[in-house]
């Protein structure tokens, strides 16, 4: 009985070890993400960021494995991951676009982290360069998924939303 009960709990362990490894990001490539947004009409928020940058760690440690900015990001967007010291060929229909130097040129990314928010068509809708504290993170994804710049300042959302 004992050696029941001791494996029943070893596989409920492994079975939430398991699925919290899923509840992550759903991070595509450029290409692909690209095509989702366009067939799904989801909004995309570029991640442009490197291995060596601290502040890229910190905004994976406190925001991206935030679940409230988690399940933001997975509903609202199709999220797309860009490691700018890898130049690699990246799928686009934009002639313009062959790697991943030619994508952070089009962006202007000149430091990381930085993110992009863009609608399904590729038009821009803000950009947020460096860290962004957990708290104002989640403000700014309300703001952007909720289409709430089209009508209202960024510093009133802000202000009433942190209230």
């Amino acid at each position: 009985m004992k050696k029941i009960l001791y494996l029943i709990v070893i596989l409920f362990v492994l079975l939430n070890f398991s699925h919290g490894v899923d509840n992550g990001i759903n991070w595509k490539n450029y290409g692909n993400g690209i095509k989702i947004s366009e067939k799904t009409n989801k909004d995309i928020l570029l991640y442009f960021y490197t291995t060596t940058c601290h502040y890229c760690k910190k905004m994976e440690e406190e925001n991206f494995s935030n679940k409230k900015i988690i399940d933001l990001i997975n509903t609202n967007f199709i999220p797309i991951k860009i490691n700018l010291m890898k130049n690699s060929k990246i799928e686009s229909d934009n002639k313009n676009i062959k790697n991943i130097r030619d994508l952070a040129v089009l962006y202007g990314v000149q430091g990381t982290p930085n993110l992009w928010f863009l609608k399904s068509n590729r038009d821009k809708i803000t950009n947020i360069p460096g860290f962004v504290p957990t708290d104002v993170f989640k403000i700014m994804l309300k703001f952007i998924s909720t289409e709430s710049y089209k009508e209202t300042e960024w510093k009133e959302y802000y202000n009433n939303q942190s209230k």
